[in-house]
């Protein structure tokens, strides 16, 4: 019993040193939202965005409350962000789930697949986890939207699939 102690001690003692050398290579950053000097080593500075001193202040930077990107909103929102296509795609998903053409399409499919994943065969309790899928998409063939032979019923795991592979 004497003798694991002492391991541990070891171990211990060989965890503090490596704690200590890391901290010695440690960068001082100055927070951009509250102004505080704050610490990081450079592993963590080379692979993570976090230039706040805090989870507080962090959240205030990227909502945009306060630092450089204060009264702009976020830099993950609108032309900011780096994935930002210009807006159509949010405009189209809106006006698309709006349409109560969608909707009776959507009821169609379900009704002619009986509510069931025409891959897998689940029938599932909740209809939230069923999606009509159009076969021909929805971009590429706009006389096809609401055409019921242009959908099937899918779970929410083949219809995650079935895009993955487009």
């Amino acid at each position: 019993m004497d003798n694991r102690s002492d391991c541990k001690k070891r171990s211990d003692l060989r965890n503090l040193e490596r704690a200590w050398k890391s901290l010695r290579n440690a960068i001082n950053l100055e927070c951009p939202v509250c102004g505080t000097t704050f610490t990081r080593r450079p592993s963590e500075i080379k692979r993570s965005r976090r230039p706040c001193c805090s989870r507080d202040c962090r959240y205030k930077y990227f909502r945009g409350e306060l630092g450089p990107n204060a009264g702009g909103g976020s830099y993950m929102r609108g032309k900011a962000n780096i994935n930002w296509k210009g807006g159509h795609a949010t405009e189209r998903a809106k006006q698309y789930k709006r349409d109560p053409k969608v909707a009776n399409w959507r009821r169609r499919v379900y009704a002619r697949d009986q509510c069931t994943c025409q891959k897998c065969g689940l029938q599932p309790n909740k209809p939230r986890q069923l999606n009509a899928h159009h076969i021909k998409p929805w971009a590429d063939y706009p006389e096809l939207r609401f055409e019921v032979s242009n959908g099937v019923t899918l779970c929410v795991a083949c219809h995650r699939d079935a895009h993955r592979r487009n």
